[in-house]
Order: structure tokens, then sequence, then C-alpha cells
């Protein structure tokens, strides 16, 4: 699959075992609301994931040794991270080896915690 696209007004979701999608580009545009989204699965080919919200709380899981970076938009945005992901400036990074998530976020306002399962 080359496009994963998920769309959704003010909500709360929980997206598991999305590696095992096989998608290129995922694209995640939500309004407000609490999203969960698991990376658990086979990641078979490296990946980019946008993700945009309104006012949100977002879960995002990575399981440890998948190469991973997150980089953030959005002056209102209150970063956690759990586990392997390390900050280095405005980047946030988990070592791995294998093919790489690379996760773009924007939201309005909110909290985004990166953690592994």
């Amino acid at each position: 699959m080359n496009t994963f696209r998920y769309e959704t007004g003010a909500s709360d979701i929980s997206l598991k075992n999305l590696s095992n999608a096989n998608f290129q580009t995922m694209i995640f545009q939500a309004g407000a609301g609490n999203y969960n989204l698991d990376f658990s699965g086979i990641l078979q080919q490296s990946a980019s994931i946008f993700i945009e919200t309104g006012l949100s709380r977002i879960i995002i899981i990575v399981p440890k040794g998948i190469p991973a970076e997150a980089r953030f938009e959005g002056a209102l945005t209150q970063i956690n991270t759990n586990g392997d992901w390390q900050q280095a400036g405005e980047i946030y990074t988990q070592a791995g080896e294998g093919p790489k998530l690379t996760f773009i976020i924007e939201t309005s306002a909110g909290t985004v915690t990166l953690r592994n399962p």
C-alpha cells in the first residue's frame, strides 16, 4: 500500500498494529480528541507518518528496536517520552535497525507521548 489515510472529526481513536499495514506514507488528520497510534507489527519498509490534529492527546507507540524519528510543528505542544526515545534539540529519535518510521506531527495544542509498548 502506498498511502494509508485516516481522517476523523473530534473523537477518541485507538489504532493497533499499524506496521502490518505495509504503507509508505500514512496521513492521519483529526479534530480534537484522544488518539492512540500503535505501530506494533512487522515493519517491512521505511514509512513517513504525517499527523495533523486539533487540541488533542496523542500517544504514539513504537516497539523497541525499530528506528524512528519524530519532528513537531505547533507551538503549544507538550512532548513526553518513555522508553528508548531520546531528544536531540527539536528532534526525538529511537535507535534500531531495519526500516525506519519518520513522524511529522502538527498539533494546534495538546500533549504527545512517544513510548514503547
